[in-house]
């Protein structure tokens, strides 16, 4: 039985594919956004956050000097992320809620990280959901091998597709891929006919601009894909860098406001796209 490390798992979610939704957050990804607001799902391995708000100097002078493992901690200030789950477990944890999904035309999504990267994994859960009735999405940014989309482009009901910097030299230096290789995805999923929504993440000094905005909403109206979802910049997660002791590039950049994300809804409007503000 295929195994994941699974970073999260969220009960009654109201994002991310709609109705009420178990969210199962996989942790690996192939991209190094700048301005992830989980960090702590970037990286395919178990690792520690250490909190120092929770820490009550037991046994150092401050929680990044502690050299006790997490499981010693009293006060959850360490923490490991991430925990080995093989399949049924997760279909498990997933068909709990199953009245909640029926009743609300909710679902199970797979997030990340890039659950893409643990496609065997999906190749397994995703049948097994679907057999007990349940919808299912996956929210990808195109990493991840291509014949692993190809297996699964008719399993998945929705694909929830972010994606970012239009130019190809500037994605693979901010992200560490070139927007051809991920959108190829993209264009395999709809020339299958894969129901898709397309989130654009709206992030100042990389994303938020009129110029790239355009771009993308130009190649992706060539799919005859009709709905976007614009996904305004927040700082939920600064903290977190400082927890895994990394450098967040983006941290004091205010969060978008109103007006300037109405504007950039025009750009979509105008070429016919439904639009949405958040996910």
């Amino acid at each position: 039985m295929e195994k994941a490390i699974v970073m999260n798992t969220q009960k009654f979610s109201l994002h991310d594919g709609g109705g009420i939704r178990t969210l199962i957050f996989l942790k690996g990804c192939a991209l190094h956004c700048p301005w992830c607001a989980n960090p702590e799902s970037q990286k395919r391995e178990i690792e520690v956050m250490r909190k120092q708000s929770l820490c009550i100097q037991c046994s150092a002078p401050s929680c990044q000097a502690c050299n006790q493992s997490s499981a010693f901690c009293p006060t959850g200030a360490m923490a490991e992320i991430g925990e080995w789950m093989d399949v049924d477990q997760v279909v498990r944890i997933a068909t709990k809620d199953a009245i909640f999904y029926e009743a609300t035309s909710g679902g199970v999504t797979f997030s990340g990280g890039e659950p893409m990267e643990w496609a065997a994994f999906l190749r397994e859960a995703i049948p097994k959901l679907k057999a007990e009735g349940i919808h299912v999405a996956v929210e990808t940014c195109g990493a991840g091998p291509l014949e692993a989309y190809e297996a699964l482009e008719q399993e998945v009901d929705l694909w929830l597709f972010d994606l970012k910097i239009a130019d190809d030299q500037e994605a693979q230096r901010v992200l560490g891929a070139s927007f051809e290789a991920l959108f190829s995805r993209l264009v395999l999923l709809r020339e299958a006919q894969a129901k898709v929504v397309v989130r654009i993440p709206l992030i100042p000094g990389y994303t938020a601009t009129k110029a790239n905005l355009i771009q993308i909403a130009d190649r992706v109206r060539s799919l005859h894909i009709e709905e976007i979802h614009l996904l305004p910049f927040h700082q939920y997660g600064e903290g977190k860098y400082q927890a895994l002791g990394r450098e967040y590039a983006l941290e004091g950049v205010n969060p978008m406001g109103k007006e300037e994300v109405e504007s950039f809804r025009g750009i979509f409007e105008e070429r016919g796209f439904r639009v949405q503000i958040g996910g």
